[in-house]
């Protein structure tokens, strides 16, 4: 029962992913899979037939991990953990690889037929809609209600101090890690403003939502202590109605910036290819800021050129490599006597 359990609560990552990743097949601000093409490659033969290949390599991949996943719920025993590790180090890079393929013929054509966009500095002027940040008093309500529970509950208050801090720590994640640089499709300024106020606005939306929601986490773990299964279950809602709303903000983000820059990409438009390695990694050092917009979507990123950002990837390289080796450790801890 705890390997069905363990196991089948990240089955959906692979499908999260392909889901995320074919939706970039869709052109977004003139990028296809982590590639700037011009409005004629949209109907190319070439073109359409890599992005089929990709959606159904990206498919087979979701399959295969699947079914390991399955046989892992069913047949991992004393190795438990450490097949678990490994699946999700397999889940979170095995989907990329179609991606980082597809990516890779897709500049190959780009180079081909001459698609490549001339370089040129081009600036919008923003000055005349002034960024309007959410106050932080939004995020003070959280921050309160996570640290209710340690007037009744002084057994978890390390739990209750984190969750605390968590929501403060959101309200500075929003505030600092939003950059208005990658908004910019072409020499449209009211299309560049435009994207920036819907970004802006999910943005702050999706940071306040977390906030409230940890907050009501922490009040319902401090209000039913004694009652471990309603306590799990409500949990279990809460989280799957954060992702939900995640998922469907983010979703609204894109589709909005498809919409708005379907008709870009005839004349000048922005093309930052040769700084994002594979479509995923930005490799930058010309630009000074660490943490950078995702071109697409409202997500954040490192520039890996920047000293932060390179410590950033290391820690997650190392985290990602270590997994399986900590799994080693917990299983052999399983086997001791008690």
């Amino acid at each position: 029962m705890i390997r069905m359990i363990l196991f089948g609560s990240v089955v959906w990552l692979p499908y999260l992913i392909h889901f995320m990743n074919v939706n970039e097949t869709k052109f977004k601000k003139n990028i296809v899979l982590g590639v700037t093409l011009p409005q004629e490659s949209r109907e190319d033969a070439q073109v359409n037939a890599v992005l089929d290949r990709f959606k159904k390599t990206s498919l087979l991949c979701c399959i295969v991990l699947t079914a390991l996943c399955i046989v892992g719920a069913f047949t991992a025993k004393d190795l438990m953990m450490t097949l678990f590790l490994l699946w999700i180090d397999a889940a979170i890079i095995v989907p990329y690889i179609p991606y980082f393929l597809a990516n890779r013929d897709l500049k190959r054509i780009k180079q081909e037929k001459g698609w490549i966009q001339e370089k040129r500095t081009a600036y919008a002027d923003t000055s005349l809609e002034p960024v309007r940040y959410l106050s932080p008093w939004l995020f003070a309500p959280p921050v309160i209600l996570c640290l209710i529970p340690l007037f009744f509950d002084r057994e978890l208050a390390v739990m209750y101090v984190m969750f605390a801090v968590m929501c403060a720590l959101f309200w500075a994640g929003y505030r600092y890690l939003y950059r208005d640089k990658a908004e910019m499709v072409d020499a449209d300024e009211d299309r560049t403003r435009t994207l920036s106020r819907v970004r802006r606005y999910n943005w702050g939306k999706m940071w306040l939502l977390t906030s409230y929601s940890i907050a009501a986490m922490s009040v319902l773990s401090g209000v039913i202590p004694d009652h471990p299964i309603l306590a799990f279950a409500i949990l279990m809602i809460l989280c799957a109605v954060l992702c939900f709303a995640a998922f469907r903000l983010e979703m609204n983000t894109r589709s909005v910036q498809e919409k708005l820059t379907q008709d870009s990409g005839t004349g000048w438009y922005v093309d930052e290819d040769d700084h994002w390695i594979g479509g995923l990694v930005y490799y930058n050092p010309d630009d000074e800021n660490s943490i950078i917009n995702s071109r697409v979507g409202m997500n954040s990123s490192v520039n890996l050129a920047r000293p932060l950002g390179k410590v950033m990837t290391i820690l997650l390289v190392i985290l990602m490599v270590g997994m399986p080796f900590m799994g080693i450790y917990l299983d052999t801890l399983s086997t001791q006597p008690i």
